[in-house]
């Protein structure tokens, strides 16, 4: 606003950017399994994914292995899990179990998180 009232704006004049941005999840694909068992591999969609970025499968309920998280691209990375037998014969997590998917890069920072199935 200028001393005589004019005034003026400009929307999206300037974008604030960081060296090292969060990685952030777009898409997981598949975003369930009922695969018990054997070895999944799940592909993380994204951005801001660095080399040696690893993928966290987190639920109260139990646990999903993670055997490998291979870093594809900047936008992607696949991660390799074994979900152990549910239960009564195993200690996998029930059917209907669901994992919040988090990606951490090397420097701590974290991502949004994404729900995955176990079937």
């Amino acid at each position: 606003t200028n001393p005589d009232g004019g005034s003026g704006n400009l929307p999206s004049a300037f974008r604030i950017t960081t060296l090292n941005p969060a990685p952030e999840i777009t898409s997981l694909n598949p975003t369930s399994t009922a695969q018990r068992g054997v070895n999944v591999i799940v592909t993380v969609n994204g951005l801001n994914f660095v080399s040696g970025a690893q993928a966290s499968f987190t639920s109260a309920a139990g646990s999903v292995n993670v055997i490998s998280t291979t870093f594809v691209n900047s936008n992607q990375i696949q991660v390799v899990i074994l979900v152990d037998p549910a239960p009564p014969g195993g200690t996998g997590p029930p059917a209907g179990t669901v994992f919040q998917v988090t990606v951490i890069n090397p420097d701590g920072l974290r991502s949004n998180s994404v729900a995955f199935t176990v079937n």
